[in-house]
């Protein structure tokens, strides 16, 4: 089982690197760049493929590009956008499914959003919103539910109540 690490900040700004850790070797390689720049974006792995979503490019654009890397083929690609661009989001697999949850706008507007990809069908659909807009944040899945966690909110501060969403 290997650690990819992928996109995120450097010193000149976004980054599309894609780097793997083998904790059997002990080594690091670097594998293919990711076709967008990116810092501040939602990651999660559903059967084996890396879906990267969201976050913002090197001049500190709002994203709503998805791209997906197959560790099995070494290949990049490029799939239907998510609904609303957005960073600072949080996102987790729930039955084969890839949820996108909260993030900031262009505006810094906080998101109670909740979108959601099916790799099978390659579709979006647009869920319940949260009960409360929030960006930084956590999201997990929990024994069938997805769970989001800490972020901040518009006029709030610091949350310390989670959230949960039941697909059933």
């Amino acid at each position: 089982q290997e650690l990819y690490v992928v996109g995120g900040s450097g010193p000149g700004g976004a980054l599309n690197t894609l780097v793997c850790y083998d904790p059997k070797t002990k080594r690091w390689s670097t594998l293919h760049v990711m076709p967008t720049a990116r810092e501040r974006m939602g990651a999660a792995v559903v059967e084996g493929k890396i879906y990267v979503v969201g976050g913002d490019d090197p001049g500190g654009v709002r994203l709503n590009t998805m791209e997906c890397y197959d560790p099995k083929t070494e290949q990049w690609s490029t799939l239907p956008p998510m609904p609303t661009p957005r960073w600072m989001i949080g996102a987790a697999v729930l039955e084969g499914k890839l949820y996108v949850v909260g993030g900031l706008d262009d505006h810094f507007n906080t998101f109670a959003t909740t979108e959601c990809f099916d790799p099978k069908t390659e579709q979006w659909s647009t869920l319940p919103p949260m009960p409360t807009a929030r960006a930084y944040l956590g999201a997990a899945r929990l024994e069938g539910k997805l769970y989001v966690v800490g972020g901040r909110g518009p006029g709030v501060g610091l949350f310390s109540t989670p959230v949960c969403y039941d697909p059933k």
